[in-house]
């Protein structure tokens, strides 16, 4: 790709992170399931690429706890379960049950401890005490309130050939794949990852959206929401440098859409009521629920971590994508 095309996709990509720095979509009545994109490691921390590199062991957990919020909330405005659907690989669906049924099972942290020590140890070392405490809370709340599915072994999805989830691509393919087509109106569907992951994932959707255009999935209104927002987290500096150049080649060999599409929205600045969308307006005015949701809540990370996390802004950040990429 020449140069002027990647300063171009470059521009783009600070442009659209600077907004989404400000904040998540509104959660609204009108969203009828919830897509957590898995991440770099599973829920109890096991890195899932098989990268040396640093990267952020609590990845996968916070987007859940963002989808779970995500999806309790729109379940509160609409009025009956919104789903959440994990999009894993199978030791990563594996690890999700395993840590729900754990949560579900225990009479709070003392019994939590006692009956999963391994697992405690992993939530101990990455949060504060009562963190911990609110995840085993958070979690135990949603293997009731909600149905979380599996219905997407990233290893085992069936094509004409057998397929391997390779990326973001593969992932968005798989979904569309697994949805439920009976929806009687096109869907919204929340779609959750990390916020330095938002630009690509809107433009892998939207290419599978562009290729399946009669389908419900390819009907579907999708909400983006991210973690991070601030871009603290271990190894965000190497995500910030290399995902530019990353959406850059899949634009070029077609693998993502040039742009998101337009039943595609995230960050701040979108209006849902003026893209006919059937926000629920009401409810939003008069509910809580309808505030922008930060990301993380109220997660506070331990010392350890958040060591590692100070001093860091999107600002700095940026400078260094500049940098990298030899852009003034």
């Amino acid at each position: 790709m020449q140069s002027h095309e990647k300063s171009v996709h470059f521009r783009q990509y600070r442009n659209e992170m600077a907004d989404i720095a400000m904040g998540n979509p509104k959660v609204a009545g009108d969203i009828n399931i919830v897509l957590c994109i898995s991440g770099r490691t599973s829920v109890v921390g096991k890195n899932s690429d098989a990268f040396t590199r640093e990267i952020d062991p609590t990845d996968n957990i916070e987007r859940l706890r963002l989808s779970i919020r995500i999806a309790q909330g729109a379940s509160a405005l609409r009025g009956n379960t919104v789903e959440v659907v994990y999009n894993g690989t199978a030791d990563e669906n594996d690890d999700l049950r395993i840590f729900l049924a754990a949560c579900k099972d225990a009479a709070g942290v003392a019994d939590f401890q006692k009956k999963q020590p391994e697992l405690h140890k992993y939530l101990s070392n990455n949060y504060e005490a009562g963190e911990v405490e609110r995840i085993i809370s958070e979690f135990k709340e949603a293997s009731g309130f909600l149905k979380v599915k599996y219905g997407i072994e990233m290893e085992d999805v069936q094509s004409d050939t057998q397929t391997r989830i390779r990326n973001t691509r593969d992932q968005a393919e798989a979904f569309n794949n697994y949805f439920d087509k009976d929806f009687k109106n096109p869907p919204v569907i929340a779609v959750i990852s990390s916020a330095f992951h938002l630009p690509r994932v809107a433009r892998a959707f939207s290419k599978a959206q562009e290729n399946s255009p009669d389908t419900a999935f390819g009907c579907a209104t999708l909400i983006l929401s991210g973690i991070d927002l601030e871009c603290k987290r271990p190894g965000i500096e190497i995500d910030l440098q290399s995902e530019p150049d990353a959406i850059t080649n899949y634009i070029a060999n077609g693998g993502i859409a040039l742009r998101a599409g337009k039943n595609v929205y995230y960050g701040s600045k979108i209006s849902r009521e003026d893209a006919n969308t059937r926000v629920a307006s009401e409810l939003n005015r008069e509910s809580k629920i309808g505030e922008i949701l930060p990301s993380g809540y109220s997660s506070k990370i331990s010392e350890q971590t958040r060591s590692k996390r100070e001093g860091v802004s999107l600002a700095s950040l940026l400078a260094l994508i500049i940098t990298y990429l030899g852009f003034i």
